[in-house]
């Protein structure tokens, strides 16, 4: 039988940060019948899957990213969409397609 343990962490990152996972993060993959295919793929901006930390908000209906976070991987803009957030703000948003990873 396989044991798996978590890492000892902080309990005071919890209240400071929230709950938080690493993930990968990186240009969409699309599956051909000859391989892997990532169309987005865009070196001069990284092009690759990049670790960070994520914050798990279980109530969210969207994933959203760090302008910092998309220019890191390379993303490419798709579409824009208007974001409702706390305090009754509106404002419009970028739409990114991505791959997202838990390692």
């Amino acid at each position: 039988m396989v044991t798996c343990r978590s890492p000892k962490r902080d309990p005071r990152g919890l209240l400071k940060h929230g709950p938080r996972i690493e993930v990968e993060i990186g240009p969409p993959i699309v599956r051909t019948s000859t391989g892997p295919l990532s169309p987005s793929f865009n070196p001069s901006a990284g092009g690759r899957f990049s670790k960070m930390p994520a914050l798990i908000d279980t109530g969210a209906g969207r994933t959203v990213l760090t302008p910092a976070a998309v220019a890191r991987v390379g993303l490419r803009q798709v579409d824009v969409t208007r974001l409702a957030r706390a305090g009754g703000i509106n404002e419009d948003a970028g739409v990114f397609v991505a791959a997202i990873q838990f390692p």
